[in-house]
Parts: C-alpha cells; structure tokens; sequence
C-alpha cells in the first residue's frame, strides 16, 4: 500500500503544486470502477475509450485524478494537471522505484517469461525481500501500476517485459532500469512487426542497452542468431553469462508425476522442479543462476524449486478422472507449441492427445508454421490431434494420424469426454484470443455433472 500525499504526487512528477496537499494517496488504479477512497485516478486514453469520460462517474468517493491538460471541462473531483495521462503514470512508477531503492531483475524473451520471472521469485523469497508484476503485467501501462503496487521496503523488482514493435522494451526500462537483465528465449512472437528475427533480437536487445554499467546479463546461448547479434557489441562493461553454454542442463531429465528432476552444473545436487520440459529447465537455469549469484544456500533453493507457484494456464498439469490434462493455454506461437508437443510426448501416459488452435500474428509464413506443427506433432508419434480455429486446420491437414477438426469448442469438449476413464494425456494450446481454456472448463462441467 502506498502512503502518499497529494504533494508527493507532485514531487515524483516534478510539476508545481497548488492545492489540497495534505490529502492521501493509498492506491494508483486506471480503472474508474476500482476507485476507492484515498485513490488516485489515472485516466488512459486508448483506442476505443477515453478514461477521462468515467471521471464524473465515479460517486461518492474521496479521490484525486490526473487531468491531461489538452481535455476541456475540468472535473469536480480535485485533479492535477498533466500533459499526457500515460507518460505520467510512468514517471510515477520511475521515480517511485528510485525513491524505494529496490534493485531491478528485468527479463524478456519471446517464451518462458513469464514462467522465468515466477522462479525467480520464488527462489529469492525469504531470502530477499521481494516483489515481481503479477500475471503479464508486461506492457507501457501494466508495469509501471506493478510497480506503484508494491511495498517501500523490498530488496529486490523481477519485472517481465513484454513488446510487440521496436522501442518498446527500451520505454519501459526508462520507466525501470535493470541491475540484471536477461534474454530467456527469441522466437517468432509478433513476426509479423518485423522483417525477420534479427529484427526481434535487436528489440529484445534493448534490455542489454538500459543495463546499468557493470551489470549482470544472462542470455540464451543456444540461439546462433542472439549469440551473432552480441559478438557485434561492446560488451567490456557488463558481466555476461550465456545460458545453455557456461550454464547447462546436464544428463538426461526424469520426469516424475509431480515435476521433474535434473542436473545442473550449478550445483553437485540434483535439482526437483514442479513443471514439466525441457524448455522449463532451461528457463529454470536463469533463475537458478541468479540465485547462486545473491548467495542462496543451496539447501534453500532445492526446497523453493520444488513448490514454484507458477502463473495458471502456463504448464499446469494435473488430473481430471483418469485422464492427465496438460493446460498451456495462456498463448501459443511455433516454438512454445512445438516445445509443449514434445513434453506431451514424455509424459507418463499410454496415449498422448494434442488439442490445438490458432497460432496469431505470424505474418507470411502463417499457413506453413502450422502445417509444420502438424507435422512434427507427428513426428513425434503423438497419437491423435484435435484441432479447431481456421488457421489451425493446416495442422490438422499435415497430420496423417487419427486427427478431428472442430469449429465449436462444446462440441470438441463432448468428444473428448470418451477419454475420461483412459490413460491420456491431453495437451490444450493456443494464442490468448483463442481462449482454451474454455474447452477445458467445459470439459470438467461435463464430467462433474455425471458424478
């Protein structure tokens, strides 16, 4: 909770005050429906609304809001004039951060984010006083109000990034400049912004260009074309370590009802963690790294890796009847989909089902990036597909195995239910606006409705 007045509000955005000084300030929300006492209202201008026409709405509370100074017909409710709305709610959350002192653990990456920041998290706390955004509070407006959410006294910030264009990682890291940084992965993620994906990396590499001098940067070695683009840079005032490369899996990684375990040449001890894939202990070396790095026994670290609360509907697995549902359904693009079928694959089961649906903003290359998922599904002997959304009936096309293609999720739900009492394990994926999530919560209607 912050304990703010309305003159702290001025200092942090360094504009002359006049009015009402001693008011407090506990809480910073966007949304006029989340105004309560004591609050301070920012109001967004977006695509298809404007928050300054929900001002007057807001009834019987003891607020403040920003005005941008360009909108006429000033409010009733005490305000503070600014320029732009958006860019002082980053100034804000900039000069809040500077005030608490909090180092800043900053990742980005087109896979395993989120995912990466979680176990970071989790591996510091109690050892550190810290905090992380919550969900995929990832953007120009999510992370800056993570931000001005948590407490004064924290040791440590792990704040994902998230972009779509160019410039965008480098905006919010003037909101929150890194201490350590990192790169988790390059993938295809919103290709269809750029020309290829030296253009993602240079983006992602925007990270590395706000680090402060002689901070900690961790990247993923195993990308050639993120490896090519760092060998081109002067690098002498950071400290550099390659993921994958200096820092390692090691051996093969078993796979346990509850997890896995595996070997890092971090520590002489096998590690326990509870997800599943070889691209999660892959994201699980950053964290396990930056854990070593802050001097966390290792004792410690074992017992957090194995009880991560991990963000829901990213690698949740767990049982429905007899069937294992394997729920990834946060987002879906080539390499996260082909990295979840290859889990699905390991899994303990005597069938292993994929649900699939649209793979969004891929550019060109859309209808060949799903046939090829397609196909290496089948590749990997997964024994039968199910897919639904207009794109993804190229996937469904390319696989020869038994396969079902649906344009209605309760129908698609109703011919899954025939696996209740059988030992599948059944994969859900697709890009956020697909929700399948859906199809699972049909899915779990239908079977407790019959017991």
């Amino acid at each position: 909770m912050l304990n703010w007045t309305v003159q702290d509000v001025y200092d942090l955005l360094d504009i002359a005050s006049n009015q009402d000084l001693d008011r407090k300030i506990t809480k910073v929300v966007i949304d006029s429906r989340e105004v309560e006492d004591d609050c301070l209202f920012i109001p967004i201008i977006g695509e298809r609304f404007d928050g300054h026409d929900f001002v007057k709405e807001i009834k019987d509370k003891k607020f403040v809001t920003l005005w941008q100074e360009d909108h006429l017909n000033k409010p009733s409710a005490p305000y503070i004039l600014v320029k732009d709305t958006k860019q002082a709610l980053g100034q804000l959350a900039k000069a809040y951060l500077q005030r608490i002192k909090a180092k800043v653990i900053a990742l980005t990456g087109s896979n395993g984010k989120t995912s990466t920041k979680d176990m970071i998290y989790s591996l510091l706390n109690g050892s550190y006083r810290v905090a992380k955004t919550p969900g995929n509070r990832n953007n120009e407006i999510g992370l800056p109000l993570s931000i001005l959410d948590f407490d004064e006294d924290l040791d440590y910030v792990v704040l994902e990034m998230g972009m779509e264009k160019s410039g965008e990682i480098n905006d919010l890291c003037q909101i929150a400049r890194p201490d350590i940084a990192m790169v988790v992965s390059i993938g295809s993620a919103h290709l269809e912004n750029f020309k290829n994906q030296e253009g993602i990396v240079q983006a992602k590499l925007e990270i590395l260009d706000n680090l402060k001098e002689g901070g900690l940067f961790l990247y993923d070695a195993s990308c050639p074309i993120l490896k090519e683009a760092l060998n081109e840079r002067d690098l002498t005032s950071y400290h550099l370590v390659g993921i994958n490369d200096e820092v390692k899996v090691l051996g093969d990684i078993d796979y346990l009802k509850d997890g896995m375990s595996f070997k890092t040449n971090l520590f002489s001890v096998p590690l326990k963690l509870n997800s599943v894939g070889e691209f999660q202990a892959h994201n699980a070396l950053f964290a396990l790294y930056i854990a070593k790095y802050l001097n966390i026994g290792v004792a410690k670290i074992q017992k957090r890796l194995a009880q991560i609360d991990f963000t829901k509907m990213r690698l949740d697995i767990y049982n429905l009847a007899k069937m294992t549902i394997f729920d990834d359904t946060y987002k879906s693009n080539p390499e996260s989909c082909k990295a979840a079928l290859k889990t699905l694959s390991q899994l303990p089961a005597k069938k292993h089902i994929a649900v699939l649906s649209d793979m969004l903003d891929l550019g060109t290359e859309t209808k060949q990036l799903h046939r090829a998922i397609g196909l290496y599904a089948e590749h990997l002997n997964i024994d039968a597909l199910y897919a639904i959304g207009p794109l993804s009936k190229n996937t469904y096309e390319a696989f020869s195995k038994e396969k079902y293609y649906f344009e209605d999720k309760k129908e698609l739900a109703r011919s899954l239910t025939k696996y209740y009492d059988q030992d599948v394990a059944i994969l859900f994926k697709g890009s956020r606006a697909m929700k399948m999530e859906e199809i699972i919560a049909l899915l779990k209607e239908i079977y407790y409705e019959k017991v």
